[in-house]
């Protein structure tokens, strides 16, 4: 007889707190089918994009305690006063890039032997990312973007991802809207990039060549550029790039971004970034007279990071702020001398039923199997950060970062 396994669905902790899960109702129901020894366990959530009979009725049990529970999944960072001992953890830590608001987090896990799998961290044998909400974080961060842009020119108005609740309400309002001629750069090629660029598609964008992009000074209608690393950096001596190269050292490399900054009004940044890389501009470019972009929806939001000038993360209900440049200061956002920043840190929040369903689908289908068959899988092994009270040796670079020394 099969031993029994049990997942548990956490509630999310994290202030605001988050409506996206990471497994919806309808996947839970065809796991549960395919493997009779899985017992799915969920603590009960008020803002919770599915309520608590949608997984009941998918055979879920509603359970105020889940130490019972074998894997615990969640979505964001969890609360530290939250986390349970001797616990297997499944959610979006942002701790292996050195995020410095979330050391006190790797260290408690570390104290409470708590073994962490990182969804960012799971990856097929070409590196490719299983799961994610990345295209959603595209879409709403584009939308955003021209959002701002229309509170900022004055020119016009349009609603909120999150006031329209579903995607095809989006896309049904872009049909009935026309866009003025503006320039948008979107940096990446992943799944945040592929999202807006999608948004941008429906909403009338025309996606150019970057000789194109640079060439029409005065569109006449929306365009749209997509730079990925290989457009973006350049080696200091060999004005080369070697994709290998640059993720082993990047210290070697430079952005070339400026003739484009200095093109477009509108950055959408989803470029996937590490702690060593180099920013897509300095911090003092945007004092110099040829920065001409005036909107930055930093999808990524890694705060100081390939946007040197995310100096925090936002929410879904204050989702921009101005960044000074002569004074370096967050103010007020929409004003001439101000570049306005979106850096809200769960896009997909916006769009939660819709997120989940497509970020739930590829757990259930890829991951989850792997949990019950196979947790000792290679694809489990390089996604876990943590465990016994260890930095795994992957992320063994991690250890001075949790003693406070980086």
């Amino acid at each position: 007889m099969l031993s029994k396994i049990r997942l548990g669905i956490i509630r999310e902790t994290k202030t605001p707190p988050d409506p996206r899960a990471p497994l919806a109702p309808e996947h839970c129901k065809a796991l549960l089918k395919k493997y009779p020894n899985l017992e799915i366990y969920i603590q009960p959530a008020k803002y919770r994009c599915f309520s608590s009979n949608e997984y009941t009725g998918a055979g879920v049990r509603l359970k105020e305690e889940l130490n019972n529970c074998d894997y615990l999944l969640g979505v964001k960072e969890v609360d530290i006063s939250h986390l349970m001992y001797h616990k297997t953890y499944m959610f979006f830590s942002h701790t292996a890039k050195m995020q410095a608001h979330n050391r006190e987090l790797l260290r408690n896990i570390l104290i409470r032997r708590i073994t962490l799998i990182d969804y960012e961290y799971l990856v097929d044998e070409e590196g490719r990312r299983l799961v994610g909400f990345g295209r959603f974080a595209g879409i709403v961060g584009a939308h955003n973007g021209l959002w701002v842009w229309g509170k900022r020119q004055g020119i016009y108005e349009m609603p909120r991802a999150y006031e329209l609740g579903t995607y095809d309400k989006l896309k049904e309002f872009y049909k009935d809207f026309e866009m003025p001629p503006v320039k948008v750069i979107v940096t990446g090629r992943g799944r945040s990039a592929k999202g807006a660029m999608e948004l941008l598609d429906i909403a009338g964008f025309k996606k150019v060549s970057p000789e194109e992009f640079l060439r029409i000074e005065n569109p006449t209608e929306p365009i749209y550029v997509q730079l990925t690393k290989a457009e973006i950096y350049r080696h200091k001596e060999t004005g080369g790039y070697d994709r290998e190269h640059f993720h082993t050292h990047p210290e070697e490399y430079e952005s070339t971004m400026k003739d484009f900054l200095a093109s477009a009004d509108i950055l959408v940044n989803c470029l996937s970034w590490e702690y060593s890389m180099p920013p897509l501009f300095a911090k003092e470019d945007v004092l110099k007279p040829w920065f001409r972009v005036q909107v930055i929806a930093d999808v990524s939001c890694d705060i100081k990071g390939s946007v040197p000038i995310t100096l925090r993360s936002t929410t879904i209900e204050n989702p921009v702020y101005g960044y000074h440049p002569e004074k370096e200061i967050i103010t007020r956002p929409f004003s001439k001398d101000v570049i306005d920043i979106m850096a809200v840190d769960n896009l997909p929040g916006e769009l939660p039923r819709d997120a989940t369903r497509e970020f739930s689908k590829d757990l259930a289908t890829h991951v989850i199997p792997l949990l019950i068959e196979n947790p000792n899988h290679p694809i489990i092994q390089r996604a876990t950060i943590a465990k016994g009270g260890q930095l795994t040796e992957h992320f063994k670079y991690l250890e001075d970062f949790v003693r406070g020394r980086k």
